[in-house]
């Protein structure tokens, strides 16, 4: 049987996305609603940690994955 996936939100994702989601039988944690202000390499070891796939409008990620390889 397969895992379904499961999502973190960061704080630039639109809230009206996390519900749909949410609506749509997902396992979405929103940085938001818990962990408000945390650092872009805190939001990364939480998705690494829970295995969590991370949903965000802000392109730092990207810096952090391939330029830092982190």
């Amino acid at each position: 049987m397969a895992k379904k996936l499961q999502f973190l939100a960061d704080e630039s994702l639109e809230y009206t996305l996390i519900l749909h989601i949410r609506q749509q039988g997902f396992d979405i944690q929103a940085i938001s609603e818990t962990l408000s202000s945390i650092s872009d390499e805190e939001i990364l070891e939480i998705a690494i940690r829970e295995k969590r796939v991370i949903l965000t409008n802000d392109k730092d990620f990207g810096d952090l994955v391939f330029l830092h390889k982190l």
